[in-house]
C-alpha cells in the first residue's frame, strides 16, 4: 500500500483558489470525496472536481484564467459569495437612493420650490451692483450733510443710522421688484 498525503478541507481551499464553503459544497453535491477521518487527497479530489467541471463557457474561461494564473505564479483573487452579495446590496441601496433624490429635485422643480442656479447666481452679482451704486453714492450725498451738523457727534450718528437704513431699505425694495420680475411664481 502506498503513502496517502491528506490535508484539511480548509487547505484544499486555499490551493484551489476557492473558499471554505465552496470545498463543503462540492463534498456535499458529491464533486469531491474525502477521506473517512473528513481530510482532502488533494491530488484525487483535484481530478475530481475537474472531471466534474461545469461544461458551461463561462466556467471554461475562469478555469483557464486560474490556471494560467498559477503558471505564472500570480494568485487569482476570489471574493466570497456573501462579500459579493453584501456589496451588490450596498451598491443596489446608493443606486436606488441617488434615484430617488434626482426624483424628489424633480418634483420640486415642478412645483416651483427649486430655481435654476444661472438665476440665482445673476441675482447675486445684481444685488452687488446694487449695493456697491447705493455705496458709492452715499458719500456724495452724505458729505454736505454731515457739514451741517458735524459739531453735534449725536445728530451724525443719528444721521447716518437713518442714512444707511434708507439706502438698505431702497436695496431691498429693488431687489425684491427684480426678483418679481424673474421669478414671479415663487415670491407672492
Amino acid at each position: 500500500m502506498g503513502f496517502k498525503f491528506s490535508i484539511s478541507q480548509a487547505e484544499f481551499a486555499r490551493r484551489e483558489g476557492v473558499d471554505r464553503k465552496t470545498v463543503s459544497r462540492w463534498v456535499q453535491d458529491g464533486r469531491i470525496t474525502p477521506n473517512q477521518d473528513g481530510s482532502i487527497d488533494p491530488v484525487r479530489c483535484h481530478f475530481e472536481r475537474l472531471e466534474t467541471a461545469s461544461p458551461l463557457p463561462h466556467h471554461v474561461a475562469r478555469a483557464a484564467q486560474f490556471e494560467l494564473g498559477k503558471s505564472t505564479g500570480d494568485t487569482v483573487e476570489t471574493t466570497p459569495a456573501a462579500a459579493l452579495s453584501g456589496a451588490l446590496k450596498f451598491e443596489t441601496y446608493k443606486l436606488q437612493k441617488a434615484k430617488a433624490e434626482l426624483a424628489n429635485i424633480e418634483i420640486d422643480k415642478a412645483a416651483g420650490l427649486l430655481v435654476d442656479r444661472a438665476e440665482v447666481e445673476f441675482l447675486f452679482k445684481d444685488i452687488g451692483q446694487v449695493i456697491r451704486q447705493q455705496m458709492e453714492h452715499g458719500p456724495t450725498y452724505l458729505a454736505p450733510l454731515i457739514c451741517a451738523v458735524a459739531e453735534d457727534p449725536e445728530k451724525v450718528f443719528r444721521l447716518l443710522s437713518d442714512e444707511f437704513e434708507a439706502i438698505l431699505e431702497e436695496i431691498s425694495s429693488i431687489m425684491l421688484e427684480k426678483s418679481k420680475a424673474s421669478l414671479p411664481e415663487i415670491i407672492e
